[in-house]
Order: structure tokens, then C-alpha cells, then sequence
């Protein structure tokens, strides 16, 4: 009887608690309009932060985590230290004021994210054949 109860009081009470997020605020608080951007201003801004970070952006941490995973790890330090790297955060020092601030640290990320992986990418498996090479020479030379 009593769980009968509670159920119909949860759907008649449960319309009541639709109210939209913005009805439910003062007016002081209620977000303000995002500011529009043109197509081109986005896109170019985005192409100058993918070149900044190809010509700036430094990948040597990550070719020596990289390398380092590879020996640590095999061929799953391959993949993992090629995920960590793909996923990491990188984002630019500063934005120039004339750029549209988000679409250039857009590009700025997508191109430091692509590097890094490619950095890591092309020293894991060098890592990953250190140890079965040394250990194929020192069997060599006994």
C-alpha cells in the first residue's frame, strides 16, 4: 500500500519538476550569447595554430618517453606511449590578439597532439628492439 502510494505521488509530482534550467534562473545569472565568429576568421585562425605548433612545438619529451616505453614495455610500450601521446593536452603559450582565441588553440592542439604521436610513434619500436638486440649479441659473442 505504501509503495502504491509513494509511485503515484512520484507521477503526479514528477511534471512539476520539468521546469527548464533558465525559468529556474534570475535573470543576473542566466548565461549571455556566446559571440558569433565568421567561417573564415575560425578557419584561418585555426591554420595559423596548426602552424605555430608545427614550427614551435617541441616533441622530445615524448620521443624519449616513447623510446624509454619501448624498452620498458615491448610493443605494448609502443601502443601505449602512441595513445598517451595522441591524447595529450598540449595547448599554446599565449594567442595572439587578432586570432579568434578558440579556433586557434583548436589548431594549435589537434597539430602538438599530431606530433607528439607521430614523436612517439617513431621511437617506441626502436625502444622495443634495444633489449632482444643486446641480448641476441651478447648470446652472439660467447
Amino acid at each position: 500500500m505504501i509503495r502504491t502510494s509513494f509511485v503515484a505521488l512520484a507521477f503526479v509530482l514528477a511534471p512539476l519538476g520539468t521546469l527548464s534550467a533558465q525559468q529556474a534562473m534570475p535573470s543576473a545569472v542566466r548565461p549571455t550569447a556566446v559571440p558569433r565568429f565568421s567561417a573564415d576568421a575560425c578557419d584561418s585562425s585555426y591554420r595559423r595554430g596548426e602552424i605555430v605548433a608545427q614550427s614551435s612545438h617541441s616533441t622530445g619529451g615524448w620521443r624519449a618517453g616513447g623510446f624509454a616505453s619501448g624498452v620498458a614495455f615491448s610493443f605494448l610500450g609502443v601502443a601505449g606511449a602512441t595513445v598517451l601521446a595522441g591524447t595529450s593536452g598540449a595547448a599554446p603559450d599565449s594567442v595572439p590578439a587578432q586570432e579568434v582565441s578558440s579556433c586557434y588553440r583548436d589548431g594549435y592542439s589537434t597539430r602538438a597532439r599530431a606530433r607528439n604521436r607521430s614523436s612517439a610513434l617513431k621511437s617506441a619500436p626502436i625502444g622495443a628492439i634495444v633489449l632482444p638486440a643486446a641480448y641476441i649479441i651478447r648470446l652472439s659473442t660467447r
